[in-house]
């Protein structure tokens, strides 16, 4: 799953400060590279970066669930997205479909 359009742009860019701000290997000076090797890790590693840039555009993601999941994605305190009709039977399946829709969700409102 990767961001398209003005997300991911968006997504990039807070990645390189992210990158310098949090990560203990030599990332003073963060590259494309750099952006790059983030996305050879797997998405379960990706994930949780990925929530941490859509908390700070305040679009919150919430996967949810035992034996069946799902998610909810808010615009601040206002519920925008309640995937109460989409059940997955794998956590992975949640995950990929709430970020593609968060991804959908800056693309037209941001």
């Amino acid at each position: 799953m990767e961001l398209t359009g003005k997300c991911k742009k968006a997504f990039e860019k807070w990645l390189l400060i992210w990158l310098k701000e949090n990560i203990a290997w030599d990332c003073e000076n963060p590259t494309k590279e750099d952006v790059n090797h983030f996305y050879k890790f797997p998405f379960s590693m990706q994930f949780g970066v990925l929530v941490d840039y859509f908390i700070s555009v305040d679009l919150l993601i919430n996967i949810y669930g035992l034996d069946v999941f799902r998610y909810k994605l808010w615009d601040g305190e206002k519920l925008m997205v309640y995937g109460k009709d989409k059940r997955f039977n794998k956590i992975q399946e949640a995950r990929t479909e709430a970020i593609k829709k968060a991804n959908e969700i800056f693309n037209s409102n941001f």
